[in-house]
């Protein structure tokens, strides 16, 4: 039985203060708090690491008042680890930092993609937080948990989170969209051979019923 990975691209935190006689310390929360505290509150999907993309802005730029009231910014990713992670009771060590640019070039998003295949191991649990980052950031999470699915034997499972203006923030279980990519490779393999094992195997764990 392997690991629980929850893996993110960590989106930069520019923190607002909550009006006076809130409960909470800032106006809203960081983005990726509510999948992995989603996972977290769940014994069966809790993460034994956390592997987090973090640009120069996260792991530099001090955007998040500092928590022991003294005025000073700390950095998102200081934020995240010494007091959101804290607060679930995630250990420090759990969390494990990928340094990645601002902007990423394929040949950064290949270097990425190898720091990230480095964590994470033969049957391990894969869950994939969406809500962060670039838009081409979703894409190369999914290719790295494709990768890992056919080599490693790793389970994926993606979430994401829906922000709605005036409402919590709610998670949502993309499993479904991202199984599609394997109706896709299905199909792909009966147009070229005209096999059809993966495609029935496909229909028989999705519940597909139409002809």
């Amino acid at each position: 039985m392997g690991e629980n990975i929850a893996l993110l691209y960590m989106s930069a935190y520019f923190a607002q203060p909550a009006p006076e006689g809130s409960k909470n310390r800032f106006l809203r929360t960081q983005t990726n708090e509510a999948a992995v505290s989603a996972l977290w509150k769940d014994p069966a999907s809790r993460p034994d690491k956390i592997v987090a993309l973090c640009s120069d802005t996260v792991r530099t730029k001090p955007t998040v008042p500092a928590a022991d009231g003294s005025g000073n910014k700390v950095p998102t990713l200081e934020y995240f680890r010494d007091e959101f992670l804290k607060q679930l009771g995630v250990q420090p060590e759990q969390l494990v930092a990928v340094s990645v640019p601002d902007s990423m070039e394929e040949a950064d998003q290949t270097r990425a993609i190898s720091a990230v295949l480095e964590q994470v191991a033969e049957n391990d649990n894969l869950y994939i937080d969406l809500s962060g980052g670039m838009r081409d950031t979703a894409m190369l999470l999914v290719a790295v948990a494709r990768y890992l699915r056919d080599i490693r034997d790793v389970t994926a499972h993606v979430l994401y989170t829906e922000l709605v203006e005036g409402k919590p923030l709610l998670v949502r279980d993309s499993d479904k969209l991202y199984d599609l990519f394997d109706l896709i490779s299905a199909t792909d393999e009966f147009f070229a051979t005209g096999r059809t094992g993966r495609l029935s195997g496909y229909l028989r764990v999705s519940a597909v019923s139409s002809p």
